[in-house]
C-alpha cells in the first residue's frame, strides 16, 4: 500500500495519464477541459495541483472559455482516506477568470441544471471550503445587434465555509467594478444544499450586499470607469429563483468617465452626478427604484425605474421622469462631444420602456417625451453644418440652387431664445409631433422623425423671417449632415405645421419646387456666424 501511495505522483505525471484525465473530464462536463499539468503531492497531506486549467464554453458562445485558472489546488481530507473514501477538504483557485455569456435566445454558458443533480452521485464529495483569490468575472449579454455588452468585476475574492448538504453555507465575496471606483461586499448564507433537491433555483438564500464608491481611486485607463463618494446596502432572502428585499443607496458624488471616439482630443471626460438617492426594492425578477433622484450639470432629475430580468427578455421601464434646469452643454459638449450639441438650460419630462435583446430591440422601445431648451446656441459640428446648408438653400436665387462655399454667409449670432419639442418613441423611430424654434429674427415650427435603426432624419419645417415664409424639407442620414437633402416646397404644399410624423406633407422623393427666391430678400434667415463657432467646436 505504501508503494502505491509513493508511486502515485509518478504515474499521474506521465503524459498518457494526463491525456486520459483531460479526455475524461471533458466527457464528464460535456465541454472541453484542458490543463498544462496535473500533479499529486504531499504537504504533508495529499494535494492535487492543476496549472493553467481551462473549461470551455458550449458551442455558440464564443471563443473565450467559461473559466480559466492559473492554478487550482485541491487538498484532500485525511480522516475519510482512512475509511477508503476520497473527499476534498479545500479547493483554492488562484487568479480565476470567469466569462459568463448569454445569447440572444436567453441561453447561458453556465452548467445546466443536470450538472447539479449528477454531482450528488459523483465519486468526489462536496468540498468543505472554497477560496477564490484575485479573480475576474465578465458578464456578457446581448447588446447592439450582434455585439455584446460587458460588465466586469475585478479583484474578486470569494470564501465558502462549512460547505455541506445538511447545513447552510457561509458566503463572503468582495469585488470591484472594472476601473476600481466602486467596491462590492456580499455576505450571508446559501442552502443547505439538501433543501434544493437538485434545483438551484430552490436554494434558500439570505444575503446582504454593500456597495461603496471610493473618491480616492485614481482614474483608470479603462474605456469606462466609475468613482465617487457614498454607498449603501441591500438585503434579500428567499429562494434563489425568487428573492425579496429592500435597501437604499446614497452617494454624495458619482463620476462617470469615458473616452468618446467623437471627441477630437483623446482624453477621458467625466460627468458628475451629485446627491444621488436610490431606494431599492427587489421582488422576484423585478428591481424597483422609486423614486430615483440626482443632480447633474446644475439641474435635477427625478423619476421611477423598474428593471426586470427574464430569459431573453430583460426590460427597463422609466416613468414620471422629470428634468429641471440641466445645463446641456456640460452633457452634450463636455461629456459626449455630440455632433448636434447645443447649449442652454433644459427642462423636460417623459417615459420609456424597453424589453428584449434581439437584433431589432430598438423597434421595441416605446415612450413619450417633451423638452424645452433655452436660451442657447448651436455649437456641435453637425448642427453647424446643417445650419449652413439651410442658410445656403434659403439665400440661393432659386429653390434648386445652392450658394457655392466661396460665397460668405451673413454675420450674426448663433443664439436662439427657445427650442421646444414633444413627441413619442415607437416602431423604431423618435417622432416629433411638434418642433418650435424661436430666434432673434427667425421662427421655425414643424414636425419630423428620426430612425433609431438607420439614423435617418426626416423633418418638415416652416421657416418664417420678418418678410417671408417657406416650407423646407430636410431628409437624409443624420450621421453625415453634408449629405442631407434640403429643399423648399411650393406655396401650395401643405404647411409643415400640419405635418404628421410618419406621414410627410409631400413626397420627399418628388418635391414640387418653387423657382423664385422666397427668402432671398432677407439675408438674415438664421443670423448664423459659423466661423467662430466652428473654431470653438474643433477645440472640443
Amino acid at each position: 500500500m505504501a508503494g502505491v501511495v509513493l508511486l502515485a505522483p509518478v504515474v499521474v505525471g506521465t503524459a498518457g495519464v494526463q491525456d486520459r484525465l483531460r479526455a475524461g473530464l471533458s466527457r464528464r462536463l460535456g465541454r472541453p477541459v484542458t490543463f498544462e499539468r496535473l500533479a499529486l503531492g504531499y504537504e504533508p497531506l495529499p494535494v492535487v495541483r492543476v496549472t493553467r486549467l481551462s473549461v470551455g464554453s458550449p458551442k455558440g458562445f464564443g471563443a473565450d472559455p467559461f473559466v480559466q485558472v492559473d492554478e487550482a489546488v485541491l487538498r484532500l481530507r485525511l480522516e475519510p482516506l482512512r475509511r477508503w473514501s476520497l473527499k476534498l477538504g479545500e479547493l483554492v483557485l488562484e487568479r480565476p477568470r470567469f466569462v459568463v455569456v448569454q445569447r440572444s435566445g436567453g441561453e447561458w454558458n453556465v452548467p445546466a441544471r443536470s450538472a447539479f443533480t449528477t454531482a450528488r452521485a459523483a465519486p468526489l464529495g462536496v468540498v468543505s471550503r472554497v477560496r477564490l483569490r484575485d479573480g475576474r468575472i465578465e458578464v456578457r449579454t446581448p447588446g447592439l445587434g450582434e455585439q455584446l455588452a460587458d460588465l466586469s468585476l475585478e479583484r474578486v475574492e470569494v470564501g465558502l465555509d462549512d460547505v455541506g448538504r445538511s447545513a447552510p453555507i457561509r458566503v463572503r465575496l468582495t469585488a470591484a467594478l472594472a476601473g476600481g471606483g466602486v467596491r462590492f461586499e456580499l455576505a450571508g448564507t446559501l442552502g443547505p444544499l439538501a433543501a434544493a433537491a437538485g434545483d438551484p433555483t430552490a436554494l434558500p438564500v439570505q444575503l446582504s450586499l454593500r456597495i461603496e464608491a471610493e473618491e480616492s481611486v485614481a482614474p483608470s485607463a479603462a474605456a469606462f470607469w466609475v468613482r465617487g463618494a457614498g454607498g449603501g446596502a441591500v438585503r434579500v432572502d428567499g429562494r434563489l429563483g425568487h428573492l425579496s428585499g429592500d435597501g437604499r443607496l446614497a452617494f454624495a458624488r458619482v463620476s462617470l468617465a469615458h473616452q468618446p471616439a467623437s471627441c477630437r482630443l483623446p482624453a477621458s471626460r467625466a460627468l458628475v452626478l451629485e446627491d444621488v438617492e436610490l431606494p431599492v426594492h427587489i421582488e422576484g425578477a423585478a428591481l424597483t427604484v422609486r423614486p430615483f433622484a440626482f443632480r447633474v450639470a446644475d439641474g435635477a432629475v427625478r423619476g421611477e425605474a423598474v428593471l426586470t430580468w427574464h430569459p431573453a427578455r430583460p426590460g427597463v421601464q422609466l416613468s414620471d421622469v422629470r428634468i429641471q434646469g440641466v445645463t446641456v452643454e456640460r452633457v452634450l459638449v463636455d461629456y459626449l462631444c455630440h455632433p448636434f450639441a447645443v447649449t442652454g438650460r433644459l427642462d423636460g419630462s417623459g417615459t420609456l420602456a424597453l424589453a428584449g435583446v434581439d437584433p431589432d430591440w430598438r423597434r421595441a422601445i416605446g415612450g413619450e417625451w417633451r423638452l424645452d431648451l433655452g436660451p442657447g446656441r448651436l455649437v456641435g459640428p453637425g448642427a453647424l453644418t446643417l445650419a449652413e446648408h439651410l442658410v445656403r438653400a434659403g439665400l440661393a436665387r432659386s429653390a434648386t440652387a445652392r450658394l457655392p462655399p466661396s460665397v460668405p454667409l451673413p454675420p450674426g449670432p448663433l443664439d436662439f431664445a427657445r427650442f421646444a419639442a414633444s413627441g413619442t418613441v415607437e416602431s423604431g423611430e423618435i417622432r416629433a409631433g411638434e418642433i418650435r424654434w424661436t430666434g432673434s429674427r427667425t421662427r421655425i415650427v414643424g414636425a419630423g422623425r428620426y430612425g433609431l435603426t438607420d439614423a435617418h432624419l426626416d423633418l418638415r419645417l416652416a421657416v418664417e423671417t420678418g418678410r417671408a415664409a417657406v416650407d423646407v424639407s430636410v431628409v437624409g442620414p443624420a450621421w453625415d449632415p453634408a449629405r442631407l437633402a434640403i429643399e423648399r416646397a411650393a406655396p401650395g404644399s401643405r404647411r409643415a405645421t400640419e405635418a404628421v410624423p410618419g406621414r410627410p406633407s409631400w413626397d420627399p422623393a418628388r418635391p414640387t419646387l418653387e423657382r423664385s427666391s422666397v427668402l432671398g430678400s432677407d439675408r438674415h434667415m438664421f443670423g448664423i456666424a459659423l466661423r467662430g463657432a466652428r473654431e470653438r467646436a474643433r477645440g472640443r
